[in-house]
């Protein structure tokens, strides 16, 4: 799967930590996610269902946080090009302004474009 994730990132931790979250939600990847979500999350997806098709590629366009709260969105392509884009965006909520707070709450939009 290609990934492709903004060139600010850099300059926050938690910008590059949301970045990857979304990387690591697309790709199922249990291990990166429990190891930054609270023991007992909420989180909510509003929006329709990702297809069963194969994903080749996420963006991420942008990543922003500010104190306990951060957000990114972006986009994934799928192995069927027939298959229309979808465009995403979490919300997370950490549980304290701290480098090593975990994500006690997110909210994921999804859109078919």
């Amino acid at each position: 799967m290609k990934i492709a994730l903004p060139s600010d990132c850099g300059n926050s931790p938690r910008m590059a930590l949301v970045a990857d979250l979304a990387v690591a939600w697309v790709a199922d990847d249990k291990d990166t996610l429990e190891q930054w979500l609270a023991d007992d999350p909420s989180w909510s997806t509003l929006g329709p269902a990702l297809p069963e098709t194969a994903i080749t590629e996420v963006v991420v366009l942008g990543a922003i946080n500010h104190g306990r709260a951060a957000s990114c969105d972006g986009y994934l392509e799928f192995a069927d090009r027939e298959q229309p884009r979808v465009r995403f965006s979490h919300v997370f909520a950490f549980s304290s302004t701290t480098k090593t707070a975990k994500v006690k709450a997110i909210r994921t939009y999804l859109t078919v474009s």
